[in-house]
C-alpha cells in the first residue's frame, strides 16, 4: 500500500479519536486543559507512528531496491558472460528495456576506485547515441552496448573494449572477443574505444606471447646496451613508422636534423640487424614497438 494512503487513513483515525474525545468529556467531567493535554499526547502519538512509518518505508524502498539491482547485475553477468535460457533473456531484456537492435559485449577495467566507470560509460553512451547496461565485475564494468555508437566519439579518460555486434543470444561469444581486446588494448597501452577492427595485428601480442617474446628479443634488448641512445634510436624508429617513413616529417616531428635521424635509422638497423626497407622486418618492429620492453602481464592495469 503507498506511504501516503497508510498515512491519510492514520490521521483520518485521529480526527475522529479526537472528536469522540471532545464530545465524551463534558459527560465525564473532564475540563478543558485535561481535554488539550490528551489532545496534544494524541497528537504526538500521531507524529511518532508517521516518522516511524517514514522510516519502515524507506528502509522497505532500499531493500527493494538493492534486491532489485542485485537481479539486475546478475541477469547482465550472466547474459554476457555464459548465455542465458532464451525465455530468461527475452524477459530481462524487456524488464530492462532494450530494444530490438544490434547489441555488443563491453568490458572496461575498474583501475582507481575514486572512478564511476559505470557513470562514464553512460556519459559516453549518451553522447554516441546509444544505450549501455552495465554493471562491475571483479576488476572490470561488464554489460552490453545496444544501438551502433556513432563515429569518434570516446569515452573520457579510459580504455573500452566491445565485441562484434550480434544478437543477446550471441553476447557470450562477444564478450570473449571484448575481453582479449581489452587485454591488448591494456598491453599496448590504447586508450579509448577498442575493437578488434582497430587493434587489427597487434591482437597478436597477446594472442603469441611466444611471438612478442622472440621480436622483443631481436629488435629491443640490443638497444639496452646504448642506456639513453638506444631511448633515443627508439623515439627516432618510432617516429619514422609513424609517419609514414618520411624522413622529414619523422625528423621535424622529434625534433631533429634529417641527418640526424638518418644516422639514428643506420645505427638502429645495425644494432638489430633489421632492414627498415624490408616489409617483413617493418612488421617485426612495429609489432616489437608495440609490445614495449615488459611483457604485457607485467605492466601496470594489465588483467
Amino acid at each position: 500500500m503507498p506511504l501516503g494512503s497508510v498515512l491519510a487513513g492514520f490521521r483520518l483515525c485521529m480526527t475522529v479519536i479526537l472528536g469522540r474525545l471532545q464530545r465524551l468529556a463534558p459527560e465525564h467531567g473532564m475540563s478543558t486543559a485535561e481535554v488539550l493535554a490528551d489532545a496534544n499526547l494524541l497528537w504526538s502519538l500521531g507524529d511518532a507512528f508517521s516518522t516511524r512509518a517514514v522510516i519502515a518505508h524507506q528502509e522497505q524502498s532500499l531493500a527493494e531496491a538493492v534486491a532489485d539491482s542485485g537481479r539486475r547485475s546478475r541477469w547482465i553477468i550472466d547474459a554476457v558472460m555464459t548465455g542465458l535460457p532464451r525465455t530468461e533473456l527475452r524477459s530481462g531484456a524487456t524488464a530492462y528495456g532494450l530494444a530490438d537492435q544490434d547489441v555488443r559485449a563491453l568490458k572496461a577495467p575498474r583501475q582507481d576506485h575514486r572512478v564511476d566507470v559505470g557513470r562514464r560509460l553512460r556519459d559516453w553512451a549518451a553522447r554516441a547515441g546509444v544505450s549501455v547496461l552495465t554493471t562491475p565485475h571483479g576488476s572490470a564494468e561488464v554489460g552490453m552496448v545496444i544501438g551502433t555508437p556513432a563515429p569518434g566519439v570516446q569515452p573520457e579518460g579510459m580504455t573500452l573494449a566491445l565485441g562484434p555486434a550480434g544478437t543477446l543470444e550471441g553476447l557470450p561469444e562477444s564478450f570473449a572477443a571484448a575481453t582479449r581486446v581489452l587485454e591488448t588494448a591494456l598491453a599496448v597501452g590504447h586508450r579509448g574505444i577498442a575493437e578488434l577492427e582497430t587493434l587489427s595485428w597487434r591482437m597478436g601480442i597477446t594472442a603469441s606471447p611466444e611471438t612478442t617474446a622472440l621480436l622483443r628479443r631481436r629488435h629491443l634488448e640490443p638497444l639496452e646496451a646504448e642506456g639513453e641512445f638506444g631511448q633515443f634510436l627508439l623515439e627516432t624508429v618510432r617516429a619514422y613508422l609513424a609517419h609514414g617513413l618520411s624522413i622529414p616529417r619523422a625528423a621535424a616531428s622529434i625534433p631533429v636534423h634529417v641527418n640526424t635521424l638518418r644516422y639514428r635509422l643506420k645505427r638502429f638497423q645495425e644494432l638489430t640487424g633489421a632492414d627498415l626497407r624490408d616489409p617483413e622486418d617493418l612488421i617485426e618492429v612495429s609489432w616489437a614497438l608495440a609490445a614495449g620492453s615488459e611483457p604485457p602481464s607485467h605492466r601496470p592495469g594489465a588483467p
